[in-house]
C-alpha cells in the first residue's frame, strides 16, 4: 500500500503542477498537505529500528509526565531528556541542547504521535516545492516545476527523511531561505536569514555547518578566489576535524556544544560507535554524490542563462567540498549527501534548459548523462518504494 499511495501522490503532484486553474502558491500548499497526510498514515513495523520509534517513545513519556505535572516542570523534564533515555545520552545530548526541537516535542505531545510525521512531511515537501517554484518563476515557465518535482520525488528517500525528522527539516528550510534571502547585499534579508539560521541550528546542530558556509560566502562574496580557498579547506575537513572538535569540547559547559562534543565521539574516529548501516548504504551515498557533482558541473556549462544566484552556486560548491572531505566519517558523510540533494534542487529544476551547442562530443556526452540521470532517478524511486514497504505500513 505504501508504494501504491506514494506513486499516486507523485502523479497527483505532477497533475496539479501541470494545471493552470490554481495559483502556484496554492498548488505548493496542496502538494505539501498531500505528502503531510501520506506521512501521517505511515506506521513503523514491529521491531523497526527507525528513529521515529524513539521519537514516539519520547512523546509517550512526555505525554504521561505532562498529565501529572505543570508546564514549567514538563519543560524542565524534557530539557533533561536524552532521546529515549539511551544510556549515557542524558550526560551529553539532551533536548535542552536543541530548544526549538524541545518546543516541537512539547507541542506534538498534545496530539497523536503521527502528527509529528505530518509536520515533517509537509515541511520537507512544501519548502522544496517553494524553491522549485521560485526557479520556475525566474524562467517564467512550468517546465522546472514538472521536471524538478519529478526528479526530486524520485531521488528523495521519503521513509528515511520522515523517520529522521530533523536532518531534512533543517536542510529544506536552509536551502529555501538562502535562495530567497541571500541573493543580494540586502542586510535586512541577511538579518532575517540569521534569525532563521539560529532557529534551525537549535533543531539540529548539523545546521551549524550550513550556516557557517553561508556566512563565509556572504562575507567574502566580493573576493573571486574565496570560493577556491574555502573549498580547499573544506576538502581537508577530515584532517583538521580533530582540532576543531577539541575547541568545541572546551565549550561543553554550554548544552548546545556539549551535544556536538558528545555526538563527535559517536560519529568520528576509530572509536566511533555509530556508523553507516551497511556497505550498500555507503556505496549508495557515493553514487548519489557522484551524480550530484556531475549535475553541478554540467549545469555550469549547459545552462546558458542560469537563474541560480552566484552566491547560492558558491555555497553549493563549498558544501560539495565539505561532503567529500567528510568521507572518512560514515555518518557525517551520509548526512551530508542527504543535505546535498536538498541544496541541489534548483539545479534539478534547471535541467530542462541544458543545451550544449559548441561541440558534438559535448552535446552527445550531455545527452547520455541526461539519460543516466533519469535512469538513476527511476532506480532511486524503486529503492524509495522498497524501503518504505520494508520499514512501515499504512494505517487509516
Amino acid at each position: 500500500m505504501y508504494a501504491i499511495l506514494y506513486v499516486v501522490a507523485f502523479l497527483v503532484t505532477l497533475i496539479i503542477f501541470s494545471t493552470t486553474r490554481l495559483e502556484s502558491k496554492k498548488k505548493i500548499v496542496v502538494v505539501g498537505i498531500i505528502f503531510g497526510l501520506f506521512a501521517l498514515m505511515m506506521t513503523p513495523r514491529d521491531g523497526s529500528t527507525l528513529d521515529i520509534v524513539r521519537y514516539y517513545n519520547d512523546l509517550n513519556t512526555i505525554r504521561m509526565f505532562r498529565a501529572n505535572s505543570s508546564i514549567s516542570n514538563t519543560i524542565s523534564y524534557i530539557s533533561s531528556m536524552g532521546s529515549s533515555n539511551i544510556a549515557g545520552m542524558e550526560n551529553g545530548s539532551t533536548y535542552g541542547s536543541v530548544p526549538v526541537m524541545l518546543a516541537v516535542m512539547l507541542l506534538c505531545s498534545y496530539f497523536s504521535n503521527h502528527w509529528l510525521l505530518f509536520i515533517t512531511g509537509f515541511l520537507d515537501v512544501f519548502c522544496v516545492m517553494l524553491l522549485i517554484n521560485k526557479v520556475a518563476n525566474q524562467h517564467n515557465d512550468r517546465k522546472p516545476l514538472l521536471v524538478g518535482s519529478a526528479l526530486f520525488l524520485s531521488l528523495f528517500i521519503f521513509i528515511a527523511a520522515i523517520s529522521g525528522i530533523r536532518t531534512n527539516i533543517v536542510g529544506t528550510i536552509f536551502s529555501v531561505t538562502y535562495y530567497y534571502l541571500l541573493d543580494d547585499l540586502n542586510w535586512r534579508k541577511t538579518r532575517i536569514f540569521l534569525i532563521i539560521s539560529v532557529a534551525i541550528t537549535l533543531i539540529h546542530p548539523f545546521a551549524l555547518v550550513l550556516v557557517c558556509i553561508a556566512l563565509l560566502v556572504r562575507i567574502f562574496q566580493k573576493n573571486k578566489y574565496s570560493t577556491l580557498i574555502i573549498g580547499a579547506l573544506m576538502l581537508g575537513f577530515g584532517t583538521f576535524q580533530v582540532y576543531l572538535l577539541s575547541i568545541i569540547s572546551k565549550l561543553s559547559f554550554i548544552p548546545f556544544f556539549a551535544s556536538i562534543s558528545y555526538k563527535s565521539t559517536q560519529y568520528i574516529g576509530d572509536a566511533a560507535t555509530i556508523i553507516a548501516g551497511s556497505k550498500a548504504q555507503i556505496f549508495r551515498s557515493l553514487v548519489r554524490l557522484a551524480v550530484f557533482v556531475g549535475i553541478f558541473i554540467v549545469s555550469k556549462y549547459a545552462v546558458r542563462e542560469s537563474k541560480i544566484p552566484k552566491s547560492y552556486q558558491r555555497m553549493v560548491g563549498i558544501f560539495i567540498c565539505f561532503t567529500v572531505g567528510a568521507i572518512t566519517s560514515q555518518v557525517i558523510f551520509s548526512r551530508s549527501v542527504t543535505i546535498l540533494l536538498l541544496l541541489m534542487v534548483p539545479y534539478l529544476a534547471e535541467i530542462p534548459y541544458w543545451n550544449v551547442r559548441e561541440n558534438h562530443v559535448y552535446k552527445l556526452g550531455t545527452a547520455l548523462f541526461l539519460v543516466f540521470i533519469f535512469g538513476f532517478a527511476l532506480v532511486s524511486l524503486a529503492d524509495n518504494l522498497r524501503a518504505g514497504v520494508t520499514y512501515c505500513y499504512m494505517s487509516f
